[in-house]
C-alpha cells in the first residue's frame, strides 16, 4: 500500500484600503487545488469544506465566489489561503490501480474592492505572495486520514503585521489546463452533528465511540491535556467479536486522524480536507478518560436542499427508506461518490437511476448538472465514455450500461424539473455516445456482446467474490440498453427539433428491438435469455416486449419472485435500478412491497436485522471478505425511495407535461399498510398526498400546487360513493370526473387541497 503524505501549504499576501476609502464591497475569487479554506484578517470565511468541487483539472477549474465586505476594515488588511492535496496531488499512486496525479497544490485568485468613491482595488495571485508548509496541516488524504500538530500553529498567520520573513516566495506555475469556471453547485457543508450513543474501553486505553449510524464526515474531538499528547481516531463501520475496530472492509485506507495537543486549556479540532464512511471510532492517546462530550460526528455532504418527506404504517419500509436516503448522504459530495475503502470513486454504476430517487428528497438539480458537465469535457473524441469521471482512475472499459447515465439522467431531468437545459447541453455528448456503440459494438443481427459488467452484485454472487458479473447475460442487457439509449435520444431530437436525428435513432432502435427479440426472447415460454429477474425487468421496463407477450412476461417475473425465489428479489445494481417500478407498471404493485418487507437474504430488512444502518454493498455484506464489502453504497438501493413517492404514497410526475405542470395521483395500499404520507416540493410548489384506512374508509388528503392540475384515482370499492370534504364528486368546484371503474374512481383536479373520502376493503 502506498499512504501518500503532503502537507498543507499556506499562502498569504497583505494589502493596504487606502486613507479616506469606503469599502462599498469586496468580494474574492479563489480556485485553490485541491481543496482550500480562505481566510481574510484572521477570520476563516464561511462554513463550507473541500472546495472547489470535484473535477478533472486538466478539463475544468472551477473557482469560488465569497462575499468579504464584513471582513475587510480601513488600512492593512491580509488575506490568507490554506491549500490541501485533495484529488489533486493524487491520493494513491499505483494502488489499487493507477491513479492520475495532476502535481502538487497551487491556486490563482484575486479579491476584488469596490469603493463607495466608485474607484477599485484588485489584489491577484502574483509573485509577491509568501508561502510555507510548516504550517500545522503536517499531511492530509483521504484515504489515509489528516495529521494536524497545533504546536505548530502559527497565530496571526492571517492577519496584517505577521512577521513572514521565515516563509518563502510562492513560485508562479503552470495552470493545469482546464477552463477555468465559476462554481455553480451548492458547497460541502456539516449538515448535521451526531452525538455518541455508546463510549466503551474493550482494551485499556482504547476507547470505542459508537455514533448509532453510519455517516460520511469526520469526528470532532475536544481534549485538553500536555503539549505533545498525540490523539489518534481510526474509523470503519464496525467492531470486532473483541470490541475494537473492524477495519478489513478498508483495504489500504488508514482512515486515521492524529490530533497532537498544544497543552492550552480545552482545545477543539476536526479534519477539514477529507472525510470516510464512519460510525464507529477508535480512539487511543486519549489524555485521561473521555466522555461522549469528548466527541461528535459530523455529517458531511453536498448541501442540497431537502424537498421530500415520506413515511408509511411499515416500520421496516421506513427503515429502509432511511437507510437508503443515509446513503444519498454518504455519497453525494460534488460528485456521487463512494465514501469507503481505497476507491472512493465517481462510479457511474448507480447515479443513472438514484439520481431520481435522490430528487424526491432533494433538489439535485445543480448537481448533477455538474456531474454531466464532467462527462461531458472528458467524452473520448469517438464517442465513447468512462465508467469513473472525473477519471480518477485511469482504466476505461469504454462500457455502455454504467455510462448510460449520460443519456438516462438528462432524460429524467427533463420529466422531473421541466427544464430542457439538460438535454440542450448534453445532446451532443448523448448522441456520440449511442454512435459510438452502433459504430464499434453493434453486430449484423443488431445486438450486442460486449459488456463490462453486468447485473453487478446480484444473488449469484452470493458468498462466491467471482461471481460479481451476475447471472444475467451481460449481451442481453447491453443490447437492452443501447435500444434504451435510442429510444431517450429519438426523443431528446423530438423535443430540440433535430429532424433528421430522431429518425435516425427511431429506425436504429426499431432494428435493435426486432435483433433483440429474435436472439433472447423464447415465444414457447416467454421467457428471456438467462430467465432471471433482471433478464425480465430490463425488456419489461424499456419496451421491448411485444404486447401479445408483456402479460405471459409479467406473470413469469413475478412467478419467480413469488414462488421460485419465496418473495424476494435476486437482482443486482442494475436490475434494482428498474424492478420496483416495473413490478408497479405491470400491475403487481403487491409483489414489489413483498420484496420490500422481507428479512431473510436477500433483502433491504436482512440488513437492518444484522444492524445496517445503510444500504449495503452486497447482499452478504454480513458474510463475506473484506475486499469489495462497503455499507453505505447506493449500488442496491436502486430507485427504492422514488418507489415509496410513487407507488405507496402516490405521486407521480406526467411525462407528457414535465416538471410536474401535471401531476399524476395514484396511492396503492397494498399488503399490511395502513397509511402513507410523502410530500414533495416541484417546481411549482409542494404536492401532498397522505391516505389512511380507518374502519372501512380510505381517507385521503391531497394538495395540488398552484399552475398545475392533477389526474387522481382514488382506489375503492363503491366508485359511486366517493366524497370529498363531506359532498359527492359532481358537487365540487374544480373536480371533474373520468372514469368510475369497478375498484377506483378517477377524476381531474385543479390546484388545491382536496379531502377524498371512499367505502374500501382490501
Amino acid at each position: 500500500p502506498e499512504h501518500r503524505r503532503l502537507p498543507g501549504r499556506y499562502v498569504r499576501r497583505e494589502f493596504q484600503v487606502p486613507e479616506g476609502k469606503t469599502v462599498r464591497s469586496a468580494m474574492a475569487y479563489v480556485c485553490g487545488l485541491g481543496f482550500f479554506d480562505l481566510f481574510v484578517n484572521g477570520q476563516l470565511i464561511g462554513d463550507q469544506l473541500m472546495n472547489p468541487a470535484l473535477t478533472g483539472y486538466d478539463k475544468r477549474d472551477l473557482y469560488v465566489t465569497f462575499d468579504v465586505t464584513d471582513a475587510v476594515r480601513p488600512g492593512p488588511n491580509a488575506v490568507g489561503v490554506v491549500l490541501s492535496n485533495g484529488r489533486f496531488f493524487a491520493p494513491r499512486s499505483q494502488n489499487p490501480v493507477p491513479m492520475h496525479n495532476y502535481g502538487d497544490p497551487r491556486m490563482i485568485g484575486q479579491v476584488r474592492l469596490q469603493f463607495s468613491d466608485g474607484t477599485e482595488q484588485t489584489i491577484v495571485t502574483d509573485e509577491s505572495w509568501k508561502v510555507t508548509a510548516d504550517g500545522p496541516l503536517c499531511s492530509s488524504n483521504e484515504y489515509d486520514g489528516e495529521e494536524y500538530d497545533a504546536r505548530m500553529e502559527m497565530p496571526g498567520w492571517s492577519t496584517p503585521g505577521f512577521d513572514d520573513t521565515a516563509w518563502r516566495d510562492v513560485q508562479l506555475v503552470e495552470p493545469p489546463g482546464g477552463m477555468l469556471e465559476a462554481q455553480m453547485i451548492e458547497p460541502i457543508r456539516v449538515t448535521e452533528v451526531l452525538e455518541p450513543v455508546q463510549l466503551l474501553e474493550p482494551r485499556p486505553g482504547i476507547w470505542m465511540v459508537d455514533f448509532g449510524q453510519a455517516f460520511y464526515g469526520v469526528v470532532r474531538l475536544t481534549v485538553s491535556g500536555p503539549a505533545g499528547t498525540r490523539v489518534t481516531m481510526r474509523t470503519s463501520f464496525n467492531v470486532l467479536p473483541d470490541g475494537t475496530l473492524n477495519f478489513m472492509n478498508d483495504r489500504s485506507a488508514l482512515n486515521t486522524d492524529v490530533y497532537t495537543l498544544k497543552g492550552d486549556g480545552v482545545e477543539m479540532w476536526h479534519p477539514r480536507f477529507r472525510g470516510n464512511a464512519t460510525r464507529w471510532v477508535q480512539v487511543q492517546g486519549f489524555p485521561g478518560t473521555p466522555t461522549k462530550d469528548s466527541f461528535a460526528g459530523l455529517v458531511t455532504h453536498t448541501d442540497h436542499e431537502p424537498v421530500g418527506e415520506f413515511a408509511c404504517s411499515s416500520e421496516l419500509v421506513n427503515r429502509v427508506y432511511s437507510n437508503a436516503r443515509w446513503g444519498t448522504r454518504l455519497q453525494n459530495r460534488s460528485v456521487p461518490m463512494e465514501p469507503d475503502r481505497d476507491e472512493r470513486m465517481p462510479w457511474s454504476g448507480h447515479p443513472a437511476k438514484t439520481s431520481e430517487s435522490e430528487g424526491w428528497a432533494f433538489n439535485v438539480a445543480r448537481f448533477y448538472e455538474h456531474f454531466l458537465h464532467n462527462y461531458r469535457v472528458h467524452q473520448a473524441e469517438d464517442g465513447s465514455l468512462q465508467e469513473i469521471l472525473p477519471p480518477y482512475w485511469l482504466f476505461n472499459s469504454r462500457d455502455i450500461i454504467w455510462p448510460s447515465v449520460v443519456t438516462i439522467i438528462p432524460d429524467w431531468y427533463y420529466d422531473f424539473y421541466g427544464d430542457d437545459r439538460l438535454l440542450r447541453d448534453n445532446y451532443d455528448m448523448m448522441k456520440r455516445f449511442v454512435l459510438y456503440h452502433e459504430r464499434n459494438n453493434l453486430k449484423p443481427d443488431n445486438t450486442m456482446d460486449f459488456c463490462a459488467y453486468g447485473d453487478w452484485v446480484d444473488t449469484a454472487s452470493i458468498g462466491a467474490n467471482s461471481r460479481n458479473f451476475g447471472a444475467t447475460s451481460r449481451p442481453l442487457m447491453c443490447t437492452a440498453y443501447l435500444y434504451h439509449d435510442c429510444r431517450i435520444v429519438e426523443r431528446a431530437a423530438r423535443i430540440l427539433g433535430h429532424a433528421d436525428d430522431e429518425h435516425y435513432f427511431h429506425e436504429l432502435a426499431d432494428h435493435i428491438e426486432t435483433g433483440f427479440n429474435q436472439r433472447f426472447f423464447n415465444p414457447n415460454t416467454a421467457t428471456y435469455e438467462s430467465a432471471t429477474q433482471c433478464s425480465s425487468v430490463l425488456p419489461l421496463a424499456f419496451g421491448l416486449v411485444a404486447h401479445n407477450h408483456r402479460q405471459r412476461v409479467a406473470d413469469n417475473l413475478t412467478r419467480d419472485i413469488m414462488v421460485r425465489h419465496n418473495g424476494h428479489t435476486s437482482v443486482g445494481l442494475i436490475g434494482m435500478q428498474w424492478q420496483m417500478q416495473t413490478l408497479t407498471d405491470v400491475g403487481r404493485p403487491d409483489v414489489a412491497y413483498r420484496i420490500a418487507t422481507r428479512t431473510e437474504r436477500p433483502s433491504w430488512g436482512y440488513m437492518i436485522r444484522h444492524g445496517a444502518t445503510t444500504i449495503w454493498e452486497r447482499w452478504d455484506a454480513d458474510t463475506q471478505d473484506g475486499g469489495m464489502n462497503g455499507e453505505s453504497q447506493k449500488i442496491l438501493s436502486g430507485n427504492f425511495e422514488a418507489w415509496c413517492y410513487q407507488t405507496l404514497a402516490g405521486i407521480n410526475y406526467d411525462r407528457s407535461r414535465p416538471g410536474f405542470k401535471h401531476v399524476i395521483l395514484r396511492p396503492r395500499p397494498v399488503g399490511d399498510l395502513t397509511w402513507a404520507r410523502a410530500s414533495h416540493v416541484g417546481p411549482y410548489g409542494p404536492i401532498e398526498s397522505s391516505w389512511k384506512i380507518d374502519d372501512g374508509t380510505f381517507h385521503w388528503h391531497v394538495t395540488v400546487p398552484p399552475n398545475s392540475t392533477a389526474t387522481a384515482t382514488i382506489p375503492t370499492s363503491s366508485p359511486k360513493r366517493v366524497h370529498e370534504s363531506g359532498n359527492p364528486l359532481e358537487m365540487r368546484p374544480g373536480i371533474h370526473v373520468l372514469e368510475l371503474s369497478q375498484a377506483a374512481a378517477t377524476v381531474t383536479l385543479e390546484s388545491g387541497n382536496y379531502e377524498f373520502t371512499a367505502p374500501f376493503e382490501k
